[in-house]
């Protein structure tokens, strides 16, 4: 089976940050200073994760809330980057990410 798309010990993370302000008006006035990255915490929304899709497969990402479904779908449309691994995709990534889909177009099966 051709792959179409490959996930290699891919990972995802996000920066976390505190908000320090003290109300909207220092959100307004000092938005730099009313949030405070935490430094060395980050949140990860995907860790070492590996698959591959062969052409004419289908595949279902089924998950809790923050399971990363929505960044898997992300990372495959190449709206974002992952922090490690690799992401490959063959042929054109048209995605719906606000409905939580994507499409691989012109692959038969």
């Amino acid at each position: 089976m051709h792959p179409v798309i490959n996930f290699s010990h891919v990972t995802k993370e996000y920066p976390l940050y505190h908000h320090i302000g003290s109300g909207i008006k220092d959100l307004i006035f000092h938005p730099k200073r009313a949030f405070q990255l935490l430094k060395g915490r980050k949140y990860l929304a995907i860790e070492d994760v590996s698959f591959t899709v062969g052409k004419g497969e289908a595949v279902a990402l089924i998950g809790r809330n923050g399971a990363g479904k929505s960044t898997s779908l992300g990372l495959v449309a190449g709206v974002i980057k992952p922090t490690k691994g690799t992401v490959t995709t063959e042929g054109r990534v048209a995605s719906m990410l606000e409905l939580g889909e994507a499409f691989i177009l012109n692959l038969p099966a």
